[in-house]
């Protein structure tokens, strides 16, 4: 079994600016500082290509720290006062993921398809004590496996960011990006 966490993979999370004041919101870059994922690679033949993949994360939903503002697709660091990140924080916290009440974000693969440049992985996500299926890519790119995922708020029962009666809120829709390294393992095997 191979592990990974926050001190060799990264964990971002994506928000985007919806509404009619949206041209003084930003949209934000934030990090999950806390999290950890198993995988198991099981070969079944002779042929290196045939493995059985599962892969089993826990993310603490309280460890969301902002990084910083994004503009056009680009990091803005000086966007964002350390007292805006604060705020931004505590309202991820408390009000949209409810991190007291649900503290942890867990989820454990069903099927990983595909090839070593490419998988397809599908399995269970539950956040905010909602459980649904996803399915999302994961592509080699470089020395790591890179995965990204839409997800909508309302799917797991979370009503969105909004501020000054919705007229500067988050678009439902956030990107979810993993990259963890390839393993020693896989790496001389696959």
């Amino acid at each position: 079994m191979l592990k990974f966490d926050s001190s060799n993979s990264e964990c971002s999370i994506f928000t985007f600016k919806d509404g009619l004041l949206s041209a003084a919101a930003h949209d934000l870059k934030i990090r999950v500082s806390k999290f950890e994922i198993e995988t198991q690679w099981i070969q079944l033949g002779d042929d290196l290509s045939e493995w059985d993949i599962s892969i089993k994360a826990v993310f603490d939903a309280g460890s969301l720290k902002t990084v910083c503002a994004m503009s056009n697709g680009k990091e803005a660091f000086g966007a964002l006062k350390a007292s805006d990140r604060d705020d931004i924080e505590k309202n991820i916290s408390s009000s949209v993921l409810k991190s007291e009440q649900y503290p942890k974000v867990r989820f454990s693969s069903s099927t990983v398809s595909g090839n070593v440049d490419a998988l397809r992985i599908k399995g269970k996500l539950t956040l905010c004590g909602v459980t649904r299926t996803i399915v999302f890519p994961a592509v080699r790119q470089n020395r790591n496996y890179v995965a990204e995922m839409v997800l909508s708020q309302p799917d797991f029962g979370i009503k969105p960011f909004s501020a000054l009666l919705g007229t500067m809120k988050i678009k439902p829709e956030i990107k979810v990006r993993m990259s963890i390294p390839l393993s020693l393992k896989t790496d001389k095997n696959i």
